[in-house]
């Protein structure tokens, strides 16, 4: 048994549900998140609980570089999805062994931060919302 080294995953995203992916460029870390929430009732048998089908936010920081291949995801691109609100699927894998790690799901790009700092180079952090199922099998 090994571990699943963390460079090892992707972040890929399609604008025409899947069909066609790109990879985020220059990816530094990412996370993803996945809750349900939960509503009590206490009654007279108890209390009840009711869960609400689960939820994923992805989120991370990605390096921009001006020389984009046609295979990856620009800052540029990213703008113009959180612009126009533009309905994306993303996939976040591992690299050659999707089964070793994978969420999925289509959703929108919530929020995104620009760092421009005087000594380093730009970057951005990122937040993906997926609105519907959350897909855990490639």
């Amino acid at each position: 048994m090994a571990e699943i080294q963390g460079n090892l995953i992707l972040i890929k995203i399609s604008t025409d549900g899947g069909t066609t992916q790109k990879t985020l460029i220059c990816l530094e870390d990412a996370s993803v998140g996945q809750t349900s929430s939960t509503n009590k009732r206490t009654t007279r048998c108890g209390v009840k609980v009711g869960i609400s089908p689960n939820e994923a936010v992805i989120s991370g920081t990605f390096v921009w570089d001006d020389a984009p291949t046609a295979a990856q995801v620009s800052g540029i691109d990213m703008q113009g999805w959180k612009k126009n609100n533009t309905s994306l699927h993303i996939e976040v894998a591992h690299s050659t062994t999707p089964s070793k790690y994978f969420v999925a799901g289509t959703g929108y790009l919530t929020e995104m931060t620009d760092d421009l700092p005087s000594d380093d180079v730009v970057s951005s952090s990122f937040t993906f919302e997926v609105v519907g199922t959350v897909e855990l099998t490639a």
